[in-house]
């Protein structure tokens, strides 16, 4: 894996982390308190720290597709750098 795919993985699981993290004491302290907007407060983060995860996942396949899509061109082209290269022969 490339360093640049490792620190965008480590950023990514961070974040989530953080939130995560700030999700989970901002809702206990909401329910130890029975403060309910503190609760929801705490309810959103971890809704978030799930879309960062779903959104990340999401990139990566998109980032594989265009990966294949990049080879299967890059195939193509050199097939008619040498289909141009047998017509000049002939």
């Amino acid at each position: 894996m490339p360093p640049r795919a490792r620190s965008g993985r480590t950023l990514t699981i961070l974040a989530a982390g953080f939130l995560a993290l700030d999700g989970l004491l901002l809702g206990l302290s909401g329910w130890w308190e029975l403060n309910l907007p503190r609760l929801g407060a705490g309810a959103v983060l971890l809704g978030a720290a799930g879309v960062v995860v779903l959104f990340w996942k999401r990139q990566r396949v998109r980032l594989e597709e265009i990966a294949d899509a990049r080879a299967a061109l890059r195939a193509e082209a050199g097939e008619l750098r040498d289909l141009l290269r047998q017509r000049r022969a002939n």
